[in-house]
């Protein structure tokens, strides 16, 4: 057996017989050699395990552990505690990376980073750029810069801790942020962003981003596991932070609101609490965020709105 693997891929999979032989293939093909495959069957009850045997009994380099089905994360997990790799890369079972992306995330592996991200090939804006650990941590909270996803990264195994990956299982949208926050608070080296696009992403309806409708109740339950993803210690200085993804997912909040009239958000616990929060840190509020927080009755917030978009520029 090879034991100088540089990076572990791992690919968490469940029922994804009708991408999985595209995706194996992707990374298979790819022009870096020093790579294991992992391929963590998560219950799946399609054709799926046989189609990892398959390439197991091919390839030395494909690995499968079979477990019961837990989630995304709990998959990830198991993959990353029987990884042999120094780095690690995740991809999901419906998706693919491009033929040199272990190539080129590589390249950009030193002593000063643990964490190297690239971007998909859906991602039209793109920035190269070295993150100080301040503005790692600042951006992971915001959710900003840095694309809110496991894959198309590069990270040390050894900063990859049962922490950052202990999401509870009913936490199945937006887990894949919280665990970036977690990864951020496990360094104190600089990240680093590049430009290449490294990844295929697949769109397809059974994708949960594209089904799922965030409501306030499970924003309010992910607003809590960001401040709580944070050390204790720290909670304070980037509660401001914590404060800009609230908005902006209560922006979402109103645009689904002014679509199907229901604007019961503005009595949750969600929409309370930033209010709170807003006053709490003294936070600086924008014109839209002041509107979003101020404006009662609905229909204000409604019309605001409605003339906003009439009159944004084509």
């Amino acid at each position: 057996m090879n034991t100088n693997i540089l990076v572990s891929v791992i690919i968490p999979v469940y029922n994804g017989e009708k991408y999985l032989s595209a995706c194996i293939d992707s990374i298979l093909n790819q022009t870096f050699n020093d790579f294991e495959i992992i391929l963590v069957n998560d219950g799946s009850t399609d054709m799926s395990e046989q189609i990892c045997n398959e390439y197991a009994k091919k390839d030395k380099r494909v690995k499968i552990i079979n477990k019961l089905q837990g989630g995304v994360t709990s998959a990830r997990r198991c993959g990353v505690k029987e990884a042999l790799g120094e780095w690690i890369t995740f991809v999901d079972a419906d998706d693919a990376l491009t033929p040199d992306a272990l190539q080129i995330l590589y390249s950009y592996t030193n002593e000063d980073t643990d964490f190297i991200s690239g971007y998909a090939d859906m991602h039209t804006h793109r920035n190269k750029r070295v993150l100080s650990i301040e503005e790692f941590r600042q951006n992971t909270t915001k959710g900003w810069v840095i694309p809110p996803t496991p894959w198309g990264k590069l990270i040390r195994k050894s900063i990859l801790t049962d922490w950052c990956l202990d999401i509870p299982q009913e936490i199945y949208f937006g887990e894949d942020a919280l665990m970036l926050i977690r990864i951020s608070f496990s360094t104190n080296k600089n990240a680093v962003i590049i430009d290449d696009i490294i990844y295929k992403y697949r769109f397809h309806n059974g994708s949960v981003s594209r089904s799922f409708i965030r409501t306030a109740e499970y924003l309010m339950i992910l607003k809590r596991l960001r401040i709580e993803s944070i050390p204790e210690k720290e909670r304070e200085k980037y509660l401001q932070f914590i404060l800009v993804n609230s908005f902006k997912n209560l922006k979402i909040l109103l645009e689904y609101s002014i679509k199907h009239n229901d604007y019961s958000w503005q009595y949750s616990d969600f929409y309370k609490s930033i209010k709170e929060d807003v006053e709490k840190c003294g936070y600086k509020l924008s014109f839209d965020q002041w509107i979003m927080s101020q404006l009662r009755p609905a229909f204000l917030v409604h019309l605001y709105y409605k003339l906003k978009m009439l009159v944004k520029p084509m």
